[in-house]
């Protein structure tokens, strides 16, 4: 950031041509990697509430590395074609004011990076997301059903008696109450899980929506400030997501106090959801 804020100030680089090189690939690899982990932390969600008996199995300790593993390898990879000159090349736009991936024999892999980074996050989101409303929706409607409970033989017995109507009453008002109790909970914990993450998606499209549209259609001219607040954009994703969900999720307040605080705290269960 504060190399970007010196480049558009001064309106020029100079700081050379190497570190030209080194400050587009590390900015689009780090942007590569928080988009990695925004669709990463998506399906994680999808695979907890749609399949939640492959949860544990999917997501043990050492595949949690090497998914993490795996998205910084991508990062680096898809950005060494322009580092190595073979799709396009890095160095100084005069047209953006800040170095960038340039033209090489008219081919730049730029506009293909964009359209994929605004595209991909977009589709996973809708799919995944659209799914888990699904299953949220059926299960408070499979509550509503479950809580209208039918009268049992052992009710049955009772209602002989001459107090049979406050008995039968109390009876059922106790089931009903235990049925809630029991599914209310999980009902809730889904509902949270819907509002953390239409929350991000709204927060991604609202922060990648004008560099996407700047790149793709080469507007960077035509619109500067839009330009730049694509930039800011970007650069406000990275930094609103962890506030996101501290905000928003107890379980991510308690596992970073757990992480971060030197008392020691009670461990999370690993049956909770985090969201």
């Amino acid at each position: 950031m504060p190399l970007s804020a010196l480049t558009f100030l001064e309106r020029d680089w100079n700081y050379g041509e190497t570190l030209c090189k080194i400050f587009p690939l590390v900015r689009y690899s780090n942007g590569a990697v928080s988009l990695f982990s925004v669709m990463a932390i998506t399906i994680n969600r999808y695979v907890l509430i749609v399949h939640p008996n492959i949860y544990k199995t999917m997501y043990g300790f050492k595949s949690v590395a090497f998914m993490i593993l795996l998205m910084w390898t991508c990062s680096l990879v898809l950005l060494l074609f322009p580092w190595l000159e073979l799709w396009g090349r890095f160095g100084y736009d005069p047209k953006v004011g800040t170095c960038s991936i340039l033209q090489l024999n008219g081919q730049s892999p730029k506009m293909a990076l964009y359209i994929v980074a605004f595209g991909l996050p977009s589709l996973i989101f809708v799919v995944c997301y659209s799914r888990i409303f699904y299953v949220v929706h059926q299960s408070s409607k499979s509550v509503l059903e479950n809580s209208k409970v039918q009268p049992s033989i052992e009710s049955l017995t009772t209602f002989s008696s001459k107090r049979k109507g406050v008995i039968w009453k109390s009876y059922k008002t106790s089931d009903l109450k235990n049925n809630k109790e029991s599914t209310t909970p999980r009902n809730r914990q889904d509902l949270k899980v819907l509002k953390v993450i239409l929350v991000i998606f709204l927060t991604f499209v609202i922060c990648y929506f004008p560099v996407a549209f700047v790149k793709i259609f080469r507007k960077e001219d035509d619109l500067p400030v839009l330009n730049v607040l694509g930039y800011l954009g970007v650069y406000f994703s990275n930094i609103v997501n962890p506030v996101i969900y501290v905000v928003i999720s107890d379980e991510y307040r308690k596992a970073y106090k757990d992480l971060f605080c030197t008392t020691k705290s009670p461990k999370l269960e690993r049956n909770n959801t985090i969201v």
